[in-house]
């Protein structure tokens, strides 16, 4: 089965996007900052992780997370909100 991290879920598109790629017979990783969004999305795609994604450290975490786990990211999709990197703050 192939696998696809979405960022985001909680709001916007993040969350139609796993739907859809649920729906289509992925494995779905969901990665959001606000992890309660994230853990009830979720709920109806196997796994959830707490990530913020401007912080790129997070990021490479999170990548190893998954292909620890899942063996392969197959699809990423950005749908979070990020527009600017906290170390530039």
């Amino acid at each position: 089965m192939k696998t696809a991290i979405v960022t985001g879920p909680g709001k916007g598109i993040g969350k139609p996007s796993a739907n859809v790629l649920t729906h289509d017979g992925f494995t779905v990783v969901v990665a959001d900052a606000d992890e309660p969004e994230g853990i009830t999305a979720a709920v109806a795609s196997g796994l959830g992780i707490g990530v913020d994604v401007s912080d790129s450290g997070g990021v490479r975490r999170m990548a190893v997370t998954v292909l620890g786990r899942r063996g392969s990211i197959d699809v990423p999709l950005n749908g979070s909100g990020c527009t600017q990197n906290k170390a530039a703050r």
